[in-house]
């Protein structure tokens, strides 16, 4: 019975293993060029420096880079269900400059990730912001430095 048990648990790890392996996709796979981005930002950030990013994309960073992300790993995230729209609100451009600046001033932000996944987000696009400069761009991945006193609408 035992040995019967030890060969079912194996078997099912395996056929799940070979289920991943046979349909790349999202949270296991992340596009090359995205991957190439995050260790771009390992490599230009300060360690423990705090990045904004949609769900997903703060899901993946900090495995890649020494960074803490607002929202992310949902059971490592701190109050997700109250943070994850606000975020999304952010992305979506529906935010007004006090508000965005309480978001980024209250969990002190010092990065805002602006990739693919947050362009499917919403509208909000950096180039209509003030206060933020550009500090790494690879394809479509963009990292920006939020300056001190900045002004995002």
């Amino acid at each position: 019975v035992v040995l019967i048990c030890s060969l079912l648990s194996s078997v099912v790890l395996i056929l799940g293993g070979i289920r991943v392996a046979m349909t790349p996709e999202d949270p296991v796979f992340r596009p090359a060029e995205e991957v190439k981005a995050f260790n771009q930002v390992a490599e230009t950030v300060e360690s423990g420096s705090v990045v904004l990013t949609g769900f997903d994309t703060g899901n993946a960073l900090p495995a890649y880079a020494p960074v803490f992300v607002v929202i992310g790993h949902g059971p490592e995230s701190a109050d997700l269900e109250f943070l994850e729209p606000q975020v999304e609100a952010f992305y979506q451009g529906m935010m007004d400059e006090s508000r965005a600046k309480t978001l980024l001033d209250d969990w002190n932000v010092d990065y805002i990730w602006f990739g693919p996944r947050e362009r499917h987000l919403g509208t909000w696009h950096p180039s209509e912001s003030f206060g933020l400069e550009m500090v790494l761009e690879s394809g479509e991945y963009v990292l920006y430095r939020v300056l001190p006193e900045s002004i995002i609408p």
